[in-house]
């Protein structure tokens, strides 16, 4: 067993769907070093490598993963005046908070949203009208092929509504990233993120969920679609379509991915057969392929 490893721990607890198996083996890094030493080892064992972030969007299959399991907890943070470097492990709720306070606009939609830095600029997290990718600067990533770190630009990551790169290309990990905000009165921040708090009062919080499930297509909402198709409220076991809000699948206790997996396939089916319109999965389902 290498030093900072675990054996056969569960991934359940660790994502937000509570949903999964278990890692074959799992550790956390805490910097860069660590980051590069961990790649570097699991390549030697040649053990495919899933990079874990916030968990907050990641559906885990039941038979687990074969694998190695990164655990990204990079935390350092550097504020300069409206400028601030944050590492991947950073949560965005505190971003979000340090902002605020510290009189910097910008981040006021990310209010309410779980999740780490990392895997809101994978994910390009945002509303319909603002992306976090309005605000970087640079992403520093390690590149798993040529075993060393980079910077790159807006446009090397490609980003797009939900979209990154780093969705295509999943040997980039992401280790830090600078974002730039612009100072505003703290009445009018507030004020926004208490308008962007109340819009979301809709999403179900009294199950585990991953959030959206599915990516909003230009013609309609996901979660309008799935409700005129007759799916709100549709269960398959313990995962159910939510009653509250269409586009979110909830875990009412022992759901397991199977079934989870069962009700997108019977989504897609329905929206596809009664509106023409093929949705698009927003959430991480892991297999083997991701992060290897």
């Amino acid at each position: 067993m290498i030093k900072g490893w675990k054996r056969n721990v569960s991934l359940k607890p660790l994502t937000s769907f509570r949903i999964g198996g278990r890692a074959r083996f799992f550790t956390s890094v805490f910097s860069e070093e660590e980051l590069e030493a961990t790649v570097k080892k699991a390549r030697e064992k040649g053990l495919p490598l899933f990079v874990l972030s916030g968990g907050t969007n990641l559906l885990v299959p039941d038979k687990g993963f074969p694998g190695l399991v990164v655990k990204i907890s990079l935390g350092k943070v550097n504020w300069q005046k409206n400028r601030v470097k944050a590492e991947a492990g950073v949560p965005l709720p505190f971003l979000v908070e340090e902002a605020r306070g510290r009189g910097l606009s910008e981040l006021e939609w990310a209010a309410g949203i779980p999740g780490l830095l990392g895997g809101a600029i994978r994910g390009n997290a945002g509303t319909k009208e603002e992306y976090l990718s309005g605000v970087l600067e640079k992403v520093r990533v390690f590149n798993q092929e040529t075993l060393s770190f980079q910077e790159l630009s807006p446009a090397d990551c490609q980003f797009g509504y939900r979209r990154s790169i780093f969705q295509k290309r999943p040997e980039l990990i992401i280790s830090s990233a600078s974002l730039k905000l612009t100072p505003a009165p703290l009445k009018e921040i507030e004020a926004r993120m208490a308008n962007y708090l109340e819009a979301k009062r809709k999403q179900p919080l009294n199950f585990p969920s991953a959030g959206s499930i599915f990516k909003n297509p230009a013609l309609a909402p996901a979660g309008w679609l799935i409700e005129q198709a007759g799916l709100k409220g549709r269960r398959i076991g313990q995962a159910q379509v939510s009653s509250r809000h269409a586009n979110f699948i909830v875990n009412l206790g022992r759901a397991r991915s199977g079934q989870v997996l069962a009700l997108m396939e019977e989504i897609e089916t329905r929206v596809k057969r009664q509106f023409g319109i093929s949705l698009e999965k927003e959430i991480v389902v892991l297999e083997m392929g991701e992060n290897t």
